[in-house]
């Protein structure tokens, strides 16, 4: 596992857990530099998703720049977003009790092999 993403990870959980209020937009670039064992093993998202679920956040952008990466179906429950960007990122099918996202007005998904 490389030391700069989990040091990247640590950086963006600190900020996130310490953050007092809604996060309103979150993008998160994952570069080709991490290549090589920087993953969803280093990464917090699904922590971070299940935070920013209960912070009002109205914008997600995950941009990944390596392998294909499982997204968590945290994403399911943030019930303000009014934007969402994937790239390279895959879904599993919404959990029970998913009734959509009633504010959203922009998807995008873009999945490049």
């Amino acid at each position: 596992m490389s030391g700069d993403g989990q040091e990247c990870s640590n950086i963006i959980s600190g900020i996130l857990y310490n953050h007092d209020g809604p996060v309103h937009e979150f993008t998160l670039q994952i570069p080709p530099v991490f290549e090589g064992g920087t993953n969803e093993k280093c990464l917090n998202l699904k922590q971070w998703l299940s935070f920013l679920s209960k912070n009002d956040v109205r914008r997600i952008k995950i941009l990944n720049f390596i392998e294909r990466m499982p997204i968590s179906s945290n994403i399911f429950w943030c019930s303000e977003l009014i934007h969402r960007e994937l790239y390279r990122g895959t879904l599993n099918p919404p959990p029970y009790g998913f009734n959509g996202f009633p504010k959203l007005l922009e998807m995008f998904v873009i999945s490049k092999i």
